[in-house]
């Protein structure tokens, strides 16, 4: 089941930062959705490569109708990936998660930043990345937790759309 609203209101808030749902609640919610229909880690992981190669992409060339037919091209790779007969195919709704946040990412520039931050909480809240399985049996259990302690205390943790991610 999709969160309620589920990207309605886009990435950002009124003031041009990144809403916390998109983050947070929606993220863990998708990851939770996908990881119940059998996504695999592997599947998951090698589409944000993906997103991360056009998002490095674009930071570097600073052109971004360059990388919209890889965009666009996301959409072509999660068709394939539900035809995969080698190894296990990926659900619709993984389709569906692709095709959401392939609208919103060819909107503009913020909407692929909003996209790539997006997915990157996903990834962080999909249950364990070692091979699936319910949450808590992979290297969530084994959590640092002097360094959340450490992360959580830093100032200014807010994204900007015009902001790069990278600290």
């Amino acid at each position: 089941m999709w969160p309620e609203r589920y990207l309605e209101d886009g990435y950002y808030d009124k003031k041009g930062y990144l809403r916390r749902e998109i983050i947070v609640e929606h993220a863990e919610e998708v990851a939770d959705m996908l990881a119940e229909k059998e996504l695999t880690s592997a599947t998951l992981h090698r589409f944000y490569n993906m997103v991360l190669g056009i998002v490095q992409k674009f930071r570097t060339t600073g052109e971004y109708d360059r990388v919209r037919p890889q965009i666009d091209e996301l959409e072509k790779f999660a068709a394939q990936a539900m035809k995969r007969k080698a190894s296990k195919p990926a659900p619709v709704e993984f389709k569906q998660f692709i095709q959401k946040n392939v609208t919103l990412a060819n909107k503009s520039e913020e909407g692929l930043l909003g996209f790539f931050q997006h997915f990157q909480s996903v990834v962080a809240f999909f249950p364990n990345t070692e091979g699936g399985g319910p949450r808590g049996n992979g290297n969530s259990v084994h959590r640092n937790h002097e360094s959340e302690k450490h992360n959580s205390s830093k100032k200014n943790t807010s994204f900007h759309k015009n902001q790069s991610t990278r600290r």
